[in-house]
């Protein structure tokens, strides 16, 4: 196997997938296997804007934006990106925040108060944003993204960390007592889209969406286990369809090669035969339909009429 580049734009990632699999790949195919797969690993999680996040703990927001300090329990991860992310020409500068109230030891000059409850610990600088499905969504439609959080990342000693892009948007004395009222009704966690809104945006177009060495080379391993589970479904369903072809064959023999035109076999005798050889019960009886001449369909096993016996003999096919 060729190892990837550490980066690959969408088209060389479609380039080595084909080559890998042995199928076609696009750039779409690698987005929309990218979404699908975001969403089989995130199937408990529910979307990002409904939590905020402290010390390890993810936090779903009530409808009323009010948290009893039973709800502030739940612990759970936020969800994983998709696999794509955007690379940026050259590194942006990004600045990591914490709750202010969450910070106990002096910190040092780099410390600067934000309103809502944060405080920037210190700047970083970063080559890639990952991406979620918004964000594809967005590029899917205008063409272009606007990124304000390109990650979250997690810290024994600190917890969970805010990282957004500087600068730090400017707000009006209307929105700081609103974020602050915000912060307060939530016992002093400002919840995920209002930390969003803090931050400064960088937008990003498709050619700019890429993905890492690491991240390509998990998709395709996610590709082959997502084939491999689809082909043993499919040879189980086979094997399965397979069984009762052979059962309904034998059943067919059974009752309907040589029948008795006085006493044909009646439903509840086949449907019986069958279940003794594995057939569920409603599958039984859309074999004996199946099997059954449409002659003998008509219900009952006495002929009606004089002659009718003979009638119903050569409609199966068999003569006296």
């Amino acid at each position: 196997m060729v190892d990837p580049l550490l980066w690959n734009t969408l088209n060389e990632a479609a380039d080595w997938l084909s080559n890998e699999t042995g199928t076609k790949w696009n750039r779409k195919r690698v987005i929309d296997f990218s979404i699908q797969q975001y969403r089989d690993r995130n199937k408990e999680k529910k979307d990002d804007y409904l939590y905020s996040f402290k010390d390890g703990k993810r936090i779903r927001k009530a409808e009323t934006f009010l948290f009893t300090k039973e709800s502030l329990a739940i612990t759970l991860l936020p969800p994983s990106p998709t696999y794509l992310s955007v690379k940026f020409s050259e590194p942006e500068t990004i600045g990591l925040y914490r709750y202010r109230a969450d910070i106990k030891d002096p910190m040092p000059s780099s410390y600067q108060p934000i309103v809502g409850g944060l405080a920037r610990v210190f700047n970083s600088k970063i080559d890639f944003a990952n991406l979620y499905p918004e964000h594809l969504n967005d590029i899917y439609l205008y063409g272009k993204t606007a990124i304000n959080q390109p990650r979250i990342e997690f810290m024994p000693k600190l917890g969970w960390e805010y990282a957004l892009f500087d600068p730090i948007k400017s707000l009006t004395p209307e929105e700081v007592e609103s974020i602050e009222r915000y912060s307060r009704a939530c016992h002093g966690y400002l919840p995920h889209n209002a930390i969003a809104e803090l931050g400064g945006a960088r937008h990003a177009t498709i050619d700019m969406v890429g993905i890492t060495k690491g991240s390509l080379e998990k998709l395709l391993l996610d590709y082959k286990e997502t084939i491999n589970s689809a082909e043993e479904i499919e040879m189980a369903s086979r094997d399965f369809a397979t069984n009762e072809l052979k059962v309904l064959e034998l059943a067919r023999c059974e009752f309907w090669e040589y029948p008795d035109p006085v006493r044909p076999p009646k439903k509840v005798a086949v449907v019986e035969w069958l279940k003794e050889r594995g057939i569920s019960q409603r599958v039984a009886e859309v074999m004996d339909t199946i099997i059954r001449p449409p002659a003998a369909r008509i219900g009952g096993n006495k002929p009606r009429t004089p002659g009718s016996k003979l009638m119903w003999s050569n409609r199966l096919g068999h003569s006296s």
